[in-house]
């Protein structure tokens, strides 16, 4: 637990404050992800899915 400690403040120093927390910390219902910055598709069928090879 302590690695994953040192690992988390690492994250956090480089990227601000509590960008990286254990679940067990809670979770803020007012927050949300910026609506703007969602794609304007949402694939719901698999054959609209890219296959990587």
């Amino acid at each position: 637990m302590a690695e994953l400690s040192k690992v988390m403040d690492k994250l956090n120093y480089r990227h601000g404050r509590d960008k990286v927390r254990l679940a067990g910390a809670g979770y803020n219902p007012t927050w949300h992800h910026k609506r703007e910055h969602l794609s304007p598709c949402y694939t719901t069928k698999w054959k609209d899915i890219l296959e990587v090879k």
